[in-house]
């Protein structure tokens, strides 16, 4: 059983692993490609949309146990399992307000026109609730346990996205990082969908 649990913990911190090197790699990315002042706008766009993702990820936590026993009821299913997370949802959307008012004001003080931060931060923020999605799908996922799966598909997913990022962020800027990112999160939302449904068409089957 510990060798189990040890196992299962090794999985989930690969998928963590990989996408905080992937944060590394793109920033290290930018910054070969268009010097510092974009580096900045970027970095600073990052960072908000990162703290909307990690305060929306705290309801994500609470919400958690009722998924876990929603699964082992075996009546669970994608509509119940959003249903439960619906909050997390919710305020991933509020961020997105309060991040687009973030973006106005810049625009109104005429902070970052240059880089044309406050259009960019905006468009940004469209990520946040993306990445929530993402992730409502994958607690499901690993409360189905199918924890080896979920490591595989993120894995891959942002390994491929990282190749595209090398081949169009030197041709497109952080335009190619918004465009390549929000494909990342839709194909990782339709692949732990399509986990889930598996999986749970195995139970039905048993």
């Amino acid at each position: 059983e510990m060798r189990q649990f040890g196992r299962e913990g090794a999985l989930f911190c690969a998928g963590d692993l990989v996408a905080q090197l992937y944060g590394r790699i793109v920033i290290w990315l930018v910054a070969g490609s268009f010097g510092p002042e974009v580096t900045g706008a970027y970095v600073y766009i990052r960072n908000v949309v990162i703290a909307a993702i990690q305060g929306v990820g705290f309801v994500l936590r609470v919400e958690f146990p009722a998924v876990a026993r929603e699964v082992r009821s075996g009546t669970a299913g994608l509509r119940s399992s959003f249903s439960l997370q619906r909050w997390s949802i919710f305020c991933s959307l509020l961020a997105v307000v309060a991040i687009v008012a973030l973006a106005v004001g810049l625009q109104a003080l005429k902070i970052g026109q240059a880089q044309a931060l406050p259009a960019r931060l905006a468009a940004f923020s469209l990520l946040v609730p993306a990445s929530v999605l993402d992730a409502v799908l994958g607690q499901v996922v690993i409360a189905l346990g199918a924890l080896r799966t979920y490591a595989l598909v993120v894995c891959c997913t942002v390994l491929i996205t990282l190749c595209l990022m090398f081949v169009f962020i030197p041709k497109f800027s952080l335009e190619a990082i918004l465009v390549i990112e929000a494909t990342m999160y839709a194909t990782l939302i339709a692949q732990l969908a399509l986990v889930c449904h598996l999986q749970w068409q195995r139970s039905a089957e048993r």
